[in-house]
């Protein structure tokens, strides 16, 4: 997998990851955000503790289509560490992570896991009902709770 991608939006993502990721699992592999192409210019990321999970796509540029899994926590301090601008993110087995800043020479490797070993995230059944509501409405009524 080969892709770039703006830092600000990664970040903000991998942030709100971090928060779902399980660290004290017997599962290491819930440490984990996984990373995964999808078409040219999307990057899906997902994390879960096998009770709550999150994903996300951001846009990215697609060099090379590839699902890899990188601790979130270790994902997220390189990630703050980097320069303001886009970051390449490589893996060629599945398992060593280069994240690297374009047009610099910092760069950093992580140790991850497959993007195949990741658990799929439960889907909703095509029967299940559909409800479209206004951000507003739905920020508003958070608010009340």
């Amino acid at each position: 997998m080969e892709i770039i991608l703006a830092k600000k939006d990664l970040l903000r993502l991998v942030a709100r990851m971090q928060g779902v990721a399980e660290r004290k699992s017997t599962m290491p592999i819930l440490a984990s955000v996984q990373l995964s192409t999808q078409g040219d210019d999307t990057v899906r990321l997902a994390a879960t503790d096998m009770y709550l999970s999150l994903s996300g796509v951001v846009a990215a540029q697609v060099k090379r289509p590839g699902s890899v899994a990188v601790p979130a926590k270790d994902l997220f301090e390189r990630i703050k560490m980097m320069p303001d601008g886009p970051l390449s993110l490589s893996s060629t087995d599945g398992a060593q992570t280069v994240i690297k800043a374009v047009g610099s020479a910092r760069r950093y490797t992580l140790r991850g896991s497959p993007g195949t070993d990741f658990p799929q995230l439960p889907q909703p059944a095509e029967s299940a009902a559909k409800v479209e509501i206004a951000i507003d409405v739905l920020r508003e009524l958070i608010a009340k709770t």
